[in-house]
């Protein structure tokens, strides 16, 4: 009978056990890398450079919604670097290629301004992506410009491994936006 009266009170420990470890796997965090420079990008810029003397500056982004935290698949979220926010984030990765292509001061009375319109990503098996939509102006721009980055990658279904490389490719989507905002026409007029 000792057999039998134990069993239950193996099965709530055992229950008690697995939802602890349910609801604790949502206490993880996915951290994002600090910024790795796009080599890429910072040759886009130094044509920009060529026989010129122009230099910019670059305002404190804005942003209509990019500072919340993002949560993945339940199980976290995605932090950046201490006390770095996704507009500041955005904006110093921006301004450390500038400076190496030599093209930044802070000083220039040509300013690039931007507001962070929508900042989001997707885990969903095997098709992740982070989606970034910026809007820029600036001096020399007729008008405000957007540019909208989506950077797609391969997902786990494990949603441990998936939200790593959630925050793993964030800075490759950066890269990206970086990319997309070197190529508009609206940018070579604010260079020029």
């Amino acid at each position: 009978m000792t057999h039998t009266a134990t069993r239950p009170r193996l099965s709530r420990t055992f229950m008690l056990l697995l939802l602890c470890s349910v609801f604790s796997g949502g206490c993880s965090s996915y951290r994002v890398s600090p910024y790795g420079l796009s080599a890429d990008n910072v040759v886009r810029l130094k044509t920009f450079a060529q026989g010129k003397n122009v230099k910019i500056a670059v305002a404190a982004f804005s942003s209509t919604e990019a500072n919340k935290g993002l949560t993945c698949r339940a199980a976290g979220n995605i932090r950046l670097p201490e006390g770095v926010t996704y507009s500041s984030y955005l904006r110093d990765s921006l301004i450390a290629e500038l400076k190496l292509a030599d093209l930044y001061s802070e000083a220039s009375s040509r300013t690039l301004r931007a507001n962070i319109d929508f900042i989001d990503f997707s885990s969903s098996i095997g098709n992740g992506k982070w989606t970034i939509r910026i809007t820029y102006s600036g001096e020399g721009v007729e008008k405000p410009f957007t540019v909208e980055s989506v950077y797609g990658f391969s997902t786990n279904w494990v949603a441990d491994k998936a939200c790593q490389q959630v925050a793993q490719e964030f800075v490759q989507a950066v890269q990206r936006t970086h990319a997309k905002l070197i190529e508009a026409p609206e940018f070579s007029k604010l260079m020029n």
